[in-house]
């Protein structure tokens, strides 16, 4: 569980491969979306979350997506 004023930890590999490490995102504003394409909510909000990316991007903000298809069934 993670409180107010916490520093979560979250280190993984992406599906390319690529190393992904809250820690090194340090100083970004992080926005972590956890969704599957069996979760109605998720995938209406999906246009939503690329046109948040679209704006905010360039001013600093990172989405970390974390699909959980292979984790839930």
């Amino acid at each position: 569980m993670v409180s107010v004023g916490d520093t979560p930890t979250l280190a993984f590999r992406s599906a390319d491969g690529a190393p992904v490490d809250l820690a090194r995102l340090k100083g970004k504003l992080v926005l972590i979306d956890l969704w599957a394409t069996w979760c109605g909510p998720c995938m209406e909000e999906a246009g939503h979350m690329v046109a948040v990316n679209n704006e905010y991007h360039d001013k600093g903000l990172q989405i970390i997506g974390i699909s959980l298809e292979q984790i839930v069934n």
